[in-house]
């Protein structure tokens, strides 16, 4: 606590010492009692304390107080106006030395390589922003140049994808001109195939016609069925295949079925196995010994359909002549004169 007194006095003292007004003041007050501050530090040595103070009171009989003061006070107030405009003048003789007496002198006397400070200052200043705006321009280059280079490599890509196109597009061409070559033989092949279809419909219609011949000849050979089965006895009496008035390719089919072939067992059931199997939806090959269906093709019973296909067995290849669908369709009447031994 009394270090904050001690301080708080000295900076006091201090800032009253470095005042300019009590400074002046105190200056003007030693100035006016010299005599006094002399005295005091100049004593005789046979003077002691109260001659000291005898002398002090001495001093200051002759003179008031307040009078001291305000003199002390006015001269201080003179003395610092006096030196403030001492300074003031001594700063305009240097201003006005320094901007325009040196500067005149300096243009008429130093050589032109020299310039005015100021104007130095100025053109650094300015030099100083210019070089800032070419660093900036500098950056902006640079910020180019990578942005230029960058362009470059994808204008390179692109130049590569568009030749990349450019191939893909000659490929599709080529292929356009083939496909377009290809459309023109299917063509050809379907005018082709159109005059095939035309003769097959042709043939068709023959084939047509012979279907309804052939179906003629199947209703016949069911009204003798219905007729030999409503007149078994009477079929008893018949002595010979003429008189049951059958059509001669359809006897001979009959007793050429009834022969059976040597090495070729049960040669008559396996032809209605043949064609319960080819007059069928489902068409699948069944795996069967060939030699029976290279007889029955020879009697003329089957057919190859013109596939070119070996018959190894029964197929979409295979199929019942004409002959060969009516004597299928008329097995009752065949294992009925075979029961009688008709045949």
């Amino acid at each position: 606590m009394s270090n904050e007194y001690i301080s708080s006095f000295f900076d006091n003292i201090k800032d009253k010492t470095t005042n300019p007004f009590f400074g002046t003041l105190i200056f003007v007050w030693l100035v006016r009692n010299w005599d006094l501050v002399y005295t005091i530090f100049n004593f005789d040595n046979d003077c002691n304390l109260q001659d000291k103070k005898e002398f002090i009171k001495s001093y200051y009989n002759g003179k008031v107080a307040w009078q001291e003061i305000g003199y002390n006070i006015l001269i201080s107030f003179a003395l610092m106006i006096l030196s403030y405009g001492l300074i003031i003048l001594s700063r305009l003789v240097i201003n006005v030395t320094n901007h325009n007496i040196i500067p005149r002198m300096n243009e008429k006397t130093v050589s032109k390589l020299v310039v005015n400070k100021n104007r130095f200052e100025t053109v650094k200043k300015t030099r100083d922003e210019y070089f800032i705006r070419i660093q900036d321009f500098e950056e902006q280059v640079v910020a180019l140049e990578q942005k230029n280079t960058l362009l470059k490599k994808q204008n390179i890509e692109d130049t590569e994808r568009i030749n990349d196109l450019s191939k893909t597009i000659e490929r599709h061409e080529s292929n356009s001109i083939a496909s377009n070559s290809k459309i023109s033989d299917f063509k050809s092949k379907l005018d082709d195939t159109e005059k095939d279809l035309a003769f097959s419909k042709i043939a068709l219609k023959k084939n047509e016609e012979t279907i309804i011949k052939n179906n003629k000849h199947l209703d016949d050979l069911n009204n003798l069925i219905l007729r030999f089965l409503n007149n078994k006895l009477d079929i008893l009496k018949v002595s010979t295949l003429q008189e049951l008035n059958i059509p001669f390719e359809i006897n001979d089919a009959y007793v050429n079925l009834n022969k059976n072939p040597a090495s070729l067992h049960d040669f008559d059931i396996m032809f209605f196995i043949v064609g319960n199997h080819l007059t069928s939806e489902n068409k699948d090959r069944v795996s069967m010994d060939p030699n029976y269906i290279d007889e029955y093709i020879n009697l003329g019973l089957v057919a190859n359909n013109g596939n070119n296909e070996k018959h190894r067995g029964l197929g979409s290849n295979l199929e019942l002549t004409a002959i060969g669908s009516i004597v299928f369709s008329s097995q009752e009447l065949y294992e009925l004169l075979k029961e009688f031994s008709i045949i």
